[in-house]
């Protein structure tokens, strides 16, 4: 992402310099294990500066943006932003996180073009690619001891409640994270929204727009369950909940 007469990589009229880092960072990911597709260059897309009187236009762009990496089935984009604003990083979160379902990792362009530490840079980024494709970063042995063993899953439910000062009626938010493995790295989770200040998980049936569903507690733990066969096809004997 760019801004008017300041493109996010230091130098880069020609869009050498983004070549460059890519290929470089392409092979710190190799180092690490992760297997690089081919590189098709990098799109770039123009932000109007970022201030409260362009947020609409930006907000377009970033629209945009994302629908287009859904429409082509992008699951996970690497984006370089032009500085560390905190409003930008938190629209591209919301499209991919929220609204999109496309995972994205940012990076600073000065922080990626800096050679002083570069390396243990792009190592972190590493993680992260790794982490958010599905890979393992770390595995532990011997976290889990008796009577605990591979077929447990570890499970924790919570419910958020508005903090003072939130517009009335705010709703109070239920979520569920539960491990996927015996590995413990990975924890995807489950989020709904309930009546505001409601400390319990809402146990009766749930309204989503014109359909009832199940209970939100109901909802969320299959949701995890079916998570849990995927990677190990078959169910967890034991459930350790939090």
């Amino acid at each position: 992402l760019d801004l008017p007469g300041r493109p996010s990589v230091p130098g880069d009229q020609d869009g050498q310099a983004s070549k460059y880092l890519t290929d470089l960072l392409g092979h710190e990911l190799v180092k690490y294990g992760l297997q690089m597709g081919t590189y098709r260059g990098a799109k770039k897309f123009t932000l109007s500066h970022l201030n409260m009187a362009n947020r609409n236009a930006n907000n377009e762009v970033l629209d945009g943006l994302f629908a287009s990496l859904e429409k082509a089935q992008i699951p996970l984009v690497f984006i370089v932003l032009p500085n560390d604003d905190k409003w930008l990083y938190a629209r591209i979160k919301y499209y991919g996180d929220t609204r999109y379902g496309v995972h994205t990792i940012c990076s600073i362009g000065n922080k990626l073009a800096k050679e002083n530490g570069q390396g243990m840079y792009m190592g972190n980024l590493a993680l992260k690619f790794n982490l958010k494709g599905g890979g393992v970063n770390h595995e532990i042995a011997n976290t889990l001891a008796n009577p605990l063993d591979a077929t447990t899953m570890l499970m924790g439910i919570d419910v958020t409640h508005p903090s003072p000062g939130s517009a009335k009626g705010a709703p109070s938010i239920a979520t569920a994270v539960a491990s996927r493995d015996r590995d413990l790295s990975q924890w995807p989770g489950s989020l709904r929204k309930q009546k505001g200040k409601q400390e319990m998980i809402d146990e009766g049936k749930a309204q989503y727009g014109d359909c009832v569903s199940d209970s939100i507690l109901k909802e969320m733990v299959k949701e995890r369950l079916e998570v849990w066969r995927k990677y190990n096809k078959t169910l967890p004997k034991k459930i350790l909940l939090y």
